[in-house]
């Protein structure tokens, strides 16, 4: 039996959240840092505290190393988010068909069919998206809506959006490190800067972590389940964080119901959540039955990390980046519920191998209909 829960993580300093560059000492470095870590870095963070709280099963993955004691095998990550406690509002990444015009009022992309005259970087789609306004516009890579938001507003096609940017969420910090030689003196070529991750904070305004996540019950031997709060370690240099554990339903409206809505037309709108590996190795998800009419993705990531038990970095894979959105079109998609589309997706075989459980919380998504304004600018033909 799993108990489902969301964990709210709170750091205690600033992190360095790594994006998959390696570190070289010989060079001179400048590495960037995350927002939101991959969801494998959460993953991490949670398995060792179930270690630190399981005296038997950590003397058996460590001492004996038994496999079968790995809490990574008792554990699945989900969704994950930002938190406010100010307005005790949940974020997530902004979808990447919106835009901001030059006033910050957020606005939809618009889709359109390719001209065949026209030359295309963008291959194997046959709609591109547009943004028809005049006067400056911003692009949402990065930034955040609220979680309620999505729902009652994006799913409806309707623009009365509030989009935050990172620098609403973090404040500017980094970090920089030399080398020294035996004597005493900087070693040439061995400077370095390391960005990091600071929430902005204030008397009444705090930003914390919230992660879905799954815990096989049985990890406990019988015993009660001891996560409730107290502190982890997250980020490259093991920083230390407050969590609190609660029932899902405490922290996050239940909007299920919107799966239960019917498809009118043979195309729907997906949105990844969470970064997304797929089984061909690039953007674009290769389906069997269903034909990727459009995309709107960020830019790509390289994710990593590095094995502690072999110590090497891990083989880094692409990943296409959250809040990317895929315009699908595909016959058995009209008429049904959208979470029979979704059953229907998931049955495409679109993922790769070792993320298609979303055990370690990559490739999660959501279904959306498409509006008759927008079926109208896709067109039939």
């Amino acid at each position: 039996m799993s108990s489902k829960k969301i964990m709210k993580i709170k750091p205690c300093d600033n992190l360095f959240l790594g994006t998959g560059k390696q570190f070289i000492k010989e060079e001179s470095t400048w590495l960037s840092t995350r927002l939101i870590p991959y969801p494998s870095v959460f993953q991490g963070a949670i398995a060792s505290l179930m270690l630190a709280k399981n005296r038997n099963k950590r003397k058996k993955y460590i001492d004996e190393d038994d496999y079968l004691s790995d809490p990574r095998n008792y554990l699945k990550i989900g969704r994950i988010y930002l938190y406010n406690d100010k307005d005790r509002e949940v974020y997530m990444s902004a979808p990447l068909d919106l835009f901001l015009d030059e006033y910050g009022k957020c606005h939809f992309l618009n889709i359109k069919r390719i001209d065949t005259n026209i030359i295309c970087s963008v291959e194997g789609v046959s709609h591109l998206f547009f943004n028809e306004i005049s006067g400056d516009s911003e692009r949402v890579d990065g930034m955040f809506i609220k979680y309620r938001n999505f729902y009652n507003s994006y799913c409806y096609t309707q623009e009365s959006i509030v989009v935050i940017k990172p620098s609403d969420i973090v404040s500017d910090s980094y970090k920089v490190g030399i080398q020294l030689n035996e004597n005493h003196t900087t070693k040439e070529g061995h400077l370095y800067r390391i960005d990091l991750t600071e929430f902005k904070e204030d008397d009444e305004e705090s930003w914390s972590y919230l992660v879905e996540y799954a815990m096989d019950d049985s990890w406990w031997d019988g015993e009660t389940n001891q996560l409730e709060k107290g502190y982890l370690k997250l980020g490259g240099e093991n920083k230390a964080c407050k969590f609190w554990c609660y029932d899902i339903e405490k922290l996050l409206r239940d909007y299920s119901n919107i799966y239960n809505k019917i498809n009118e037309n043979e195309y729907v709108k997906i949105l990844l959540t969470t970064p997304c590996e797929f089984k061909s190795g690039n953007w674009k998800p290769e389906f069997k039955n269903i034909e990727v009419v459009a995309a709107a993705i960020g830019k790509g990531y390289d994710i990593g990390g590095f094995d502690m038990k072999l110590k090497i970095p891990k083989p880094m894979n692409k990943a296409v980046p959250e809040g990317s959105i895929y315009i699908l079109r595909g016959s058995d998609l009209k008429g049904k519920c959208l979470g029979e589309i979704r059953k229907i997706i998931e049955e495409e075989n679109i993922l790769k191998e070792e993320t298609k459980i979303r055990l370690n919380g990559f490739s999660w998504f959501e279904v959306i209909s498409i509006s008759e304004l927008q079926m109208q600018e896709v067109g039939e033909g």
